[in-house]
């Protein structure tokens, strides 16, 4: 409507049934501090005391945009239980707006809100509250999202499965900054569930930093001090054409003296992913509770510190897959733990370093080659039960450098067109066609096309297999064949041994040593 008038008292709320609605459809809406001014051709006007007395769920709707005006007392409060609607840019013609000022919130507690508009400018948006659910929060927008903190969790509530409420927050055409964190958690000893956290920007960034010393920037745990935990949140980010900076997550399932029910997982895709830690732990007593399994795909860079998806008590571990270019494990020795770490490059030809020294200071500079290993990542995850490397499409070489030879956890190469031996003698133990392990260490591998000696003096190739064939094909390099076809070819391999037949080539006629 292009005038629309508001004053007076609303009631449409049911104490025994479903609120009823109020629709406010102006072409632009100011909601005030004061009274409301008169409305000019292009705007109506509203106060926030005639908005905070409505009783009942409130849809403001208009297509030109919507203003809330700095409040005296910081807060725009609806009555606890109202869903609460704001559709600026309903003519989808990218000029209606919502904004309000940053050091202003908006509450519901225990209600819900929606937010719509080409751009979203927020404070604080809140629906937690103690002793019920926490309402869920809908943000989108065809430009970009900037907010303050958003609030979903539920806590210290005596009700059974007091749990925090949703948070999905998609931006179409720019950012999504939050410039403290959010929180969906569920602090309930009757099996609350933290509430899941979605952030969707398909053409931008995505920014969660800067919360409160001690915290993280964004928790949507589960938590219990006497009784049983629900489950953690699930965890969503995906900027897949820009980059993801978020200061710790934490999605765990933890009861201190009972059940819990499994930690949410986390899952992230972007171009570069940078995040400072993720909690998604399960600890219960009794249950069998999942850990949270974690989840980062990046086009190019990961850097993250902290990394732990581990049960206690009862609780059992999970799985973390890396997927990058280049990966950095910053959280010093010890701090990747979970059941499994498997590290991944985004292309397939890409090569892979494993165990060489970092250089001081910058742990992956640009432009290199390689996915490298670093031995500081080694040490990062020696609190992992087994570290996968590659893909078993891998096309790329795999180098071993001594560290990873003395690596005490167990390390499995997936798949890579050439595996090379370290500086020091490196013994290729193959027990199949491309397969087998690293003498003297926890390595083993599979889907290796070629074996290479590398800078090691005295390199070995053995196979304990039968039906095979070696032929030695010039100084030091050959290849052994069995009956159903090639198993591997090898250079820089000054021993094999086997309890096949050597054949040797008659053009070179090269001398290996040969045990058996």
């Amino acid at each position: 409507k292009e005038q629309l008038a508001f004053a007076g008292l609303v009631d449409v709320g049911a104490q025994a049934g479903r609120n009823g609605n109020i629709l406010l459809d102006p072409t632009h809406l100011v909601i005030t501090d004061g009274p409301a001014p008169a409305n000019t051709a292009s705007t109506n006007y509203v106060s926030s005391t005639a908005v905070e007395s409505m009783t009942g769920d409130v849809l403001f709707s208009a297509p030109d945009g919507i203003t809330i005006e700095s409040l005296s007392d910081g807060e725009l409060q609806f009555q606890n239980g109202t869903a609460v609607t704001f559709e600026a840019n309903t003519n989808n013609d990218a000029v209606g707006a919502f904004s309000m000022d940053s050091t202003n919130s908006l509450t519901s507690r225990s209600g819900s809100f929606e937010i719509y508009g080409a751009g979203v400018t927020l404070g604080s948006v809140n629906t937690d509250i103690s002793g019920n659910d926490g309402g869920n929060i809908t943000i989108n927008s065809s430009a970009g999202v900037t907010a303050t903190s958003i609030s979903t969790n539920s806590y210290l509530g005596s009700g059974e499965n007091d749990s925090g409420g949703n948070v999905m927050i998609t931006a179409d055409g720019g950012d999504i900054v939050i410039n403290n964190r959010i929180k969906s958690w569920s602090y309930s000893n009757e099996e609350g569930s933290g509430g899941a956290v979605t952030l969707l920007a398909s053409d931008g960034n995505i920014f969660v930093e800067t919360p409160p010393t001690g915290f993280e920037a964004i928790e949507s745990y589960a938590i219990a001090d006497t009784g049983n935990a629900g489950a953690g949140g699930t965890g969503t980010q995906s900027a897949p054409n820009g980059d993801i900076r978020i200061d710790g997550i934490r999605s765990s399932a933890v009861s201190f003296t009972d059940k819990a029910r499994d930690a949410g997982i986390v899952q992230a895709n972007a171009i570069n992913i940078q995040i400072s830690n993720i909690n998604s732990r399960a600890a219960s007593t009794g249950t069998a509770a999942q850990a949270g399994s974690i989840t980062l795909n990046a086009h190019n860079r990961i850097e993250v510190g902290g990394l732990r998806a581990t049960g206690s008590r009862s609780g059992v571990a999970n799985e973390i897959i890396l997927t990058g270019e280049t990966i950095d494990l910053i959280g010093g020795a010890g701090s990747v733990q979970a059941r499994a770490l498997s590290l991944i490059p985004t292309s397939n030809s890409r090569s892979i370093t494993l165990g060489q020294l970092a250089p001081a200071n910058l742990l992956n500079p640009p432009g290199l080659a390689a996915l490298n290993i670093w031995q500081q990542d080694l040490a990062a995850a020696n609190n992992v039960d087994i570290i996968y490397v590659g893909s078993e499409n891998s096309t790329g070489g795999v180098s071993l450098f001594d560290s990873a030879i003395a690596n005490p956890t167990p390390i499995h190469v997936l798949g890579g067109q050439r595996l090379v031996g370290s500086n020091s003698d490196t013994l290729f133990a193959l027990t199949g066609s491309g397969a087998g392990s690293i003498g003297n260490s926890q390595i083993t591998f599979a889907n290796i096309e070629q074996f290479d000696g590398g800078p090691g003096g005295n390199n070995a190739l053995s196979f304990n297999g039968t039906n095979a064939l070696w032929k030695i094909e010039g100084a030091d390099q050959g290849s052994l064949q069995g009956v159903d076809g090639e198993i591997a070819t090898f250079q820089t391999i000054s021993q094999i041994a086997s309890s096949a037949t050597l054949v040797t080539n008659d053009q070179t006629e090269q001398e290996v040593r040969y045990t058996t």
